[in-house]
């Protein structure tokens, strides 16, 4: 068992992104590695910070890690790199439900939502869970070797494979053929999927911004500067 979490109350509770790195920066500005010891109430005032809750992830420390979070809403996902996702309520810190998704020593991947799922990639298996419960809703094999986490949009399954291409899965439909894009590079990041557009960039510099209903590229940008990811 590891502790994980040391929940703070900021505000507002907004971005899914932010909340992790400040926990993170919160915890070592604070915590005793050598004692194990948690944030106290007065260690978390002196930072301007409230500790409400802790809670804790099942795994060994010696082979597994925390591999990403994500705060989504009124639910904290922890997936790890055994492949078990934890989903816990953001306010209280309760553990909702646990799930072990593909094999424990296959890398995974994400994992992404939307108001009704989860995604996540183990190995070359695409898996889509519902997020309110852990209940599994499909399984399916991409097409290659996966570069990055997944991304969700209202009616598909993003994933970016490692020759450059994007994949696209219809949620209520995984067994009928991907949409797919080829891209100029690699991306090793995961795309971003919201209610108007999906983007991502590649190394060699280029964005692509698609629509995500009807799913179709609307336009490539190329700029002027390549990256090494």
């Amino acid at each position: 068992m590891m502790n994980f979490m040391k929940s703070l109350t900021l505000a507002p509770l907004a971005t899914r992104f932010v909340l992790p790195a400040v926990l993170f920066i919160s915890w070592m500005a604070v915590a005793k590695p050598a004692t194990g010891q948690l944030v106290s109430y007065d260690q978390a005032a002196r930072l301007g910070l409230q500790r409400t809750w802790f809670a804790q992830v099942g795994l060994d420390r010696t082979r597994h890690r925390i591999a990403s979070w994500l705060l989504y809403y009124d639910r904290l996902y922890a997936l790890t790199s055994a492949g078990t996702v934890h989903a816990m309520d953001a306010e209280t810190g309760e553990l909702l439900w646990t799930e072990q998704i593909g094999r424990p020593d296959h890398p995974a991947l994400g994992p992404a939502a939307n108001d009704q799922f989860l995604a996540i990639i183990s190995g070359s298996n695409l898996i889509l869970l519902d997020r309110h419960d852990g209940r599994l809703v499909w399984s399916r094999e991409v097409g290659s070797a996966p570069s990055s986490g997944p991304a969700l949009s209202a009616e598909h399954v993003l994933v970016t494979l490692l020759n450059g291409r994007m994949e696209g899965y219809q949620i209520d439909a995984p067994d009928k053929p991907a949409w797919f894009s080829q891209s100029a590079g690699r991306t090793y990041f995961s795309p971003t999927a919201t209610t108007q557009s999906i983007s991502w960039s590649t190394d060699l510099g280029y964005l692509y911004v698609a629509r995500p209903k009807p799913l179709g590229v609307v336009y490539r940008l190329e700029t002027d500067r390549k990256s090494v990811v």
